[in-house]
């Protein structure tokens, strides 16, 4: 039965790759056992990380805005000067393209009721896509564009999901009911303030 080969530790001349010293090897070894244990400690810390935001989330959206509608109150003072209030908290996400998973009809809805309520958040982008072998009808679109002004085509509506949620803090405040298409769902976000240094103005 023929032997295995054992792994050559010889000079690859060809490629100029010389034989690693002990000093070198055991110089890697460290680095590669002090990385594994900085890469271990940061799973750790943003695992743990994640509880305290989970935590201060709690505290802000729930228990203290909770606490502070029983007592009636919508902004608080502690001992230590800090400044409590309470606001509506707007945030959302829009529906999913139907191929990513999303809720057939469900993107098209959405922005065809923004389209007819707010148009001016829209922001629409159109593209193309042409087969292989249709660069000449590639070429003549670009060169009709380009007559036209348009240098750059894209197809795709969509809209910002900071400027929709600000959209619909607008529509909250004026007291107009969000459509549930909008994805846009409202909580109460309890925000502290540290007290001014002295001195400040």
């Amino acid at each position: 039965m023929a032997r295995a080969a054992k792994p050559s530790t010889r000079p690859d001349r060809a490629l100029g790759v010389s034989t690693p010293s002990v000093t070198q090897l055991k110089v890697l070894d460290t680095f590669v056992k002090q990385a594994i244990r900085l890469q271990d400690e940061i799973i750790l810390r943003e695992a743990k990380l994640a509880e305290r935001n989970a935590d201060l989330h709690r505290l802000t959206h729930g228990e203290i805005p909770e606490a502070m509608m029983a007592a009636g109150v919508t902004e608080f003072k502690t001992e230590d000067g800090l400044i409590v209030t309470v606001g509506d908290f707007v945030a959302g996400t829009m529906p999913k393209r139907e191929e990513d998973g999303g809720a057939p009809g469900a993107r098209k809805a959405m922005f065809k009721w923004l389209i007819k309520n707010a148009p001016g958040i829209v922001k629409e982008e159109v593209a193309i896509n042409f087969s292989v072998g249709e660069r000449e009808q590639s070429e003549r679109l670009k060169a009709l564009l380009k007559a036209n002004g348009y240098e750059h085509f894209f197809a795709e509506v969509n809209v910002n999901h900071q400027t929709l949620s600000a959209f619909a803090r607008e529509l909250i405040r004026k007291g107009q009911k969000l459509p549930d298409l909008l994805g846009i769902f409202i909580d109460h976000k309890a925000v502290i303030k540290l007290p001014k240094a002295k001195g400040t103005k």
